[in-house]
């Protein structure tokens, strides 16, 4: 798993020589990385800030849009948090080194999709979410686990569908899973399993000014995650076509001292927030 470091500051490792280098390469709000490096995805048609054609419908290719099949995309935020007054700070989503899950002869590669560190309203700012994404055979973006760093993770068995192709404007997928929690370090099972539902919706197509740029092509899309018959996690994210991530509003986060005081389970009390995000760089795979 990459390490936590400042906003502003891109990690690339680099072998020469038999050497490991880390270099950090400093970028502040306006830089100017935009249009820097290239796509990974596969876009079935259309350009990146170009109209969507989409196959001529009111379908979308997810893919299009994010697809983090790359461990060098970063996106940083200009954030807000109105809830609790803090009006300026700055966080960071990436896409962590790739890992193997699943048995020998059965592995899948997942990418982790993990932010910067978390204020819990006056405590330690080191927790972090973690999404764990991976490709379906059909072309779906799933998840395979969910993780509040570094106290715990839940397993899913069955995979959390982000978007697929040929997803169509106002439809809604819903994937229901039993979620088997773990010690994040120590990765011991903690024979708390619980049922989980994700929804993802597709809102529509919108255009998108934020710091960074003017994105013309963006679709909006809402996540929920309801822990045992309760909304946990309630997230918009506007992504652009290929792009990936350049806004997005959090209306629900879960209460991390729920789930870190034992004993176990823990009862569920998500906390309202409004916490809006707003990026102000974007690093491309190269």
């Amino acid at each position: 798993m990459s390490a936590v470091f400042p906003a502003g500051v891109r990690v690339t490792t680099v072998t020469l020589s038999g050497l490991f280098i880390l270099a950090l390469v400093f970028c502040f709000p306006g830089c100017g990385n935009k249009d820097k490096g290239k796509p990974v995805w596969q876009g079935t048609s259309g350009t990146r800030n170009g109209p969507p054609v989409d196959n001529g419908s009111d379908l979308i290719n997810f893919e299009n849009y994010f697809w983090p099949h790359d461990t060098d995309w970063r996106w940083t935020f200009h954030a807000v948090d109105l809830s609790v007054g803090v009006d300026e700070y700055a966080c960071y989503t990436e896409i962590a080194p790739s890992m193997m899950f699943g048995n020998a002869g059965n592995q899948v590669e997942v990418f982790p999709l993990q932010g910067s560190p978390i204020p819990w309203y006056g405590t330690p700012a080191h927790y972090r979410f973690i999404w764990y994404l991976a490709e379906s055979e059909s072309g779906e973006l799933v998840q395979h686990r969910f993780a509040i760093y570094p106290q715990y993770y839940w397993e899913l068995d069955t995979p959390f569908v982000w978007g697929k192709r040929g997803m169509a404007l106002g439809e809604t997928i819903t994937t229901t899973a039993t979620a088997r929690q773990h010690d994040f370090t120590t990765g011991q099972y903690l024979y708390s399993d619980e049922t989980w539902s994700f929804s993802v919706t597709l809102e529509g197509r919108e255009e998108v000014t934020v710091p960074l740029s003017f994105f013309p092509n963006c679709i909006k899309v809402t996540f929920t995650i309801v822990r045992s018959g309760t909304p946990w996690y309630i997230e918009t994210c506007w992504f652009s076509w290929g792009d990936g991530f350049v806004k997005s509003h959090v209306t629900k986060l879960p209460d991390p001292w729920q789930d870190f005081v034992p004993p176990l389970p823990n009862p569920v009390n998500p906390i309202t927030v409004d916490i809006r995000r707003e990026a102000i760089d974007i690093w491309y795979p190269e």
